[in-house]
């Protein structure tokens, strides 16, 4: 535990359904429109690395796909398997819900992904 605190740079991984903040919230964390936010699901096709650096460290924060169970199209198999993939060796993951919606088959299975990953979830409320 005292290694993490001590530690001066990390990744947090930002993860959730389609449309849920996750781009938002990106660009309010680094201060600068960084990734596209828009209404249109699966928009964020690519991982996005944001950079925070001030003087107690530097943290990365990656900005993941949307994350669907249904196959709206070919490409939501790729998808996420790219969010797969991001959850490797990060220190955090942030876990943003669109509070506004009901819990769907989308969050439990992303949960049942993550449960295990990261020392810390955060739940972020955005309002429509």
């Amino acid at each position: 535990m005292e290694e993490i605190i001590n530690k001066k740079s990390g990744f947090a991984v930002i993860i959730g359904r389609s449309n849920a903040g996750k781009s938002t919230l990106l660009n309010a964390l680094v201060g600068t429109k960084l990734a596209i936010a828009t209404p249109k699901p699966q928009t964020t096709r690519h991982v996005i690395h944001g950079v925070f650096n001030d003087d107690r460290g530097q943290i990365v924060f990656v900005d993941t796909p949307g994350f669907l169970t249904e196959k709206r199209s070919p490409l939501t198999p790729k998808l996420t398997e790219k969010i797969k993939q991001s959850l490797h060796g990060v220190e955090v993951i942030i876990y943003v819900v669109d509070t506004s919606r009901a819990i769907g088959q989308e969050e439990k299975r992303l949960l049942s992904l993550v449960r295990d990953l990261a020392s810390c979830h955060i739940l972020k409320n955005t309002e429509r």
